[in-house]
């Protein structure tokens, strides 16, 4: 059987561009970020695609497309690889240098072509320069986001690193022959060596790319799931998770946490006289102001409707008291700017203390809800504060 080296790059071909395809299909089923970075790395392998099919040919193509353009697309391809890549880890990137070494490619492909004709020394600028993109690439993936590397990306980085190390080769070979090898010289082990190897390259950094993506994905669903949508801190369903694993850390260490309910005073009134968009711009209004009362390490939930949740880790009554203070004198009387027209928002608020000694949280979230509205009672009697002397673990304090 007669096997021909064009076969390899055809195979290459029809991959990268199915892939193209696929991807340009299914991305606008991906949010934002994701979406973007979707169409850059498909716009990458369109490019691989074309690439490839311009080697298909090259015996038959004049130089110019069989050296330079072939070129450009190969290192432009990857820039814009680099560039997806910025996009879906969210970092920031000059476009000046994502596009800067494609165009060197360029530059040098047309000088060693055309105006001092030396094809190696194209082959070892094109090479160097992918190398250097290679680089850029394995060190833009390997930074940690808020802390960790997520699994695809240590895999993504091996195999940018694989391909960065099989590029290297390439041109220490150079160095030491002296010249490349022909492309479809298949009696040179090399030249099959980097065709095989950037075939196969494209087709593992294709799939391992989607990896990333679908990575990612799953970590914002999971993180939307354990959201309120309006106010973007943590919903009920994160209170469950979170306060669970604080009440199981409190009774096993002997630490404190507490809980503190905060709800807002008459909103209906406030829905049914300003309407509820601004019912809403209020809700987000004062959860950016209790943010601004919490402390760094706490937790901050929306119940449902009118009421917020904070969670205090390694706070007893004593260091929660503060905080809670400080949330009332943030809202006591206090007029928020709501489209331009004045409205009076006020919290009445529970504190409750976990002291290492209670093992249900039920109870705790009872004795918060209880305070809360002890709050409220006391809140119409006129008083500004009250403190329950009788249980030590319980304070609920009004304006």
């Amino acid at each position: 059987m007669v096997f021909h080296v064009q076969s390899l790059w055809l195979i290459g071909t029809l991959n990268t561009l199915a892939f193209s395809v696929l991807v340009l299909l299914v991305r606008s089923t991906y949010p934002g970020h994701l979406r973007r970075a979707l169409v850059l790395t498909a716009l990458s392998n369109l490019g691989i695609a074309l690439s490839f099919s311009l080697r298909i040919f090259y015996t038959q193509l004049p130089d110019f497309f069989s050296m330079v353009a072939a070129n450009v697309l190969a290192s432009f391809c990857l820039g814009m690889e680099l560039f997806a890549i910025v996009a879906l880890k969210r970092q920031d990137a000059p476009h000046a240098w994502i596009f800067g070494l494609p165009l060197l490619t360029l530059v040098s492909s047309l000088w060693f072509t055309y105006v001092q004709r030396n094809l190696t020394f194209s082959q070892l600028c094109f090479n160097t320069i992918n190398l250097t993109l290679l680089i850029w690439i394995v060190w833009r993936i390997s930074r940690p986001e808020h802390g960790r590397l997520p699994r695809a990306d240590k895999l993504a980085t091996v195999a940018f690193g694989l391909l960065g190390l099989s590029t290297l080769i390439v041109v220490l070979n150079f160095f030491a022959s002296g010249s490349f090898p022909r492309e479809y010289d298949l009696s040179q082990p090399r030249a099959v060596y980097n065709i095989v190897a950037s075939c196969t390259a494209a087709a593992l950094i294709s799939s391992l790319f989607l990896l990333m993506v679908s990575e990612r994905l799953s970590r914002e669903l999971e993180i939307q799931a354990l959201r309120d949508p309006l106010t973007e801190v943590y919903n009920r369903r994160a209170f469950e998770e979170i306060a669970f694993r604080e009440m199981s850390g409190s009774v096993r260490s002997g630490l404190p946490f507490s809980l503190i309910l905060c709800d807002i005073d008459h909103f209906k009134a406030i829905n049914d006289t300003h309407g509820h968009l601004a019912g809403d711009a209020v809700l987000i209004a004062v959860t950016k102001a209790l943010r601004a009362s919490l402390r760094d390490e706490d937790f901050l939930f929306r119940w449902g409707g009118d009421e917020f949740f904070a969670l205090l880790p390694r706070a007893g009554t004593v260091e929660a008291g503060v905080v809670a203070r400080r949330i009332v004198e943030a809202f006591c009387s206090r007029e928020f700017s709501i489209f331009g027209e004045p409205i009076t928002v006020r919290l009445s608020v529970g504190l409750a203390s976990n002291e290492g000694t209670l093992d249900d949280l039920s109870t705790l979230l009872r004795l918060a809800d209880a305070a809360m509205y002890r709050s409220k009672q006391a809140a119409q009697k006129g008083f500004s504060f009250v403190a329950d002397s009788n249980t030590g673990s319980i304070e609920y304090l009004a304006c």
